[in-house]
């Protein structure tokens, strides 16, 4: 895969069949949604983006990343405790590229620092087209991804989710774009006094809920 961080230079980034699965799982519920409404994804558009924005066709602010990143944690955090396993301890979104550049020490150093965006610098080469052609010419990342392949596993049967918009859930998304709330859950909110305003981690909750629950 190929971006442009800084400095408009193009970076190639090694992407393992792991971190294929994982995107293609984050896309599957954009595809849901978009196919609701009638939008299509574009190509431009960030991989992740909260469940509210997709819906409301709200971009990703990026000032937000890092505070949607912690919510998050803190999310998995209580579902971990609620299921009795030992909660993960809060990392920076940042945080991941170390934790990326820590797993691969074992891998040869120029394809881990160009896969990060980082400059080389080769001894034996002293001069700029030397180094530039070093680096045109060496766009191989094997190693990373097998390296991860190899020692990543996912489970996917524990990942999968039920679609969007089952018959009887308490939450679905009409063609417009808007929320819908079923009747027998605008009661029960009523009775309790709980508000139409809808958290993130309520979302999936609600949508996996249904009516006779």
């Amino acid at each position: 895969m190929e971006k442009l961080p800084k400095g408009d230079k193009v970076r190639i980034s090694a992407v393992p069949e792991c971190l294929k699965k994982i995107v293609e799982y984050a896309m599957e519920q954009r595809r849901e949604i978009y196919g609701i409404v009638g939008r299509t994804v574009d190509s431009g558009e960030n991989v992740y983006v909260p469940l509210i924005n997709i819906i409301d066709n709200r971009p990703l602010n990026s000032q937000k990343m890092g505070r949607k990143w912690k919510e998050y944690q803190v999310r998995r955090n209580k579902r971990m405790v609620k299921a009795g396993l030992e909660p993960i301890p809060l990392v920076r979104y940042h945080d991941l590229r170390h934790t990326h550049s820590n797993l691969s020490k074992y891998i040869i150093q120029w394809q881990v620092s160009y896969n990060m965006g980082h400059k080389v610098v080769v001894p034996d080469m002293d001069n700029t087209t030397t180094r530039e052609y070093w680096n045109d010419r060496c766009p191989e990342r094997g190693d990373i991804i097998e390296y991860f392949d190899t020692h990543i596993k996912i489970d996917w049967d524990k990942a999968l989710r039920q679609p969007i918009n089952r018959e009887g859930s308490v939450l679905k998304v009409n063609g417009s774009g808007h929320l819908v709330v079923s009747a027998a859950e605008k009661e029960r909110r009523k009775k309790k006094g709980r508000k139409f305003i809808f958290k993130e981690e309520e979302l999936e909750e609600l949508f996996l809920k249904q009516d006779n629950e």
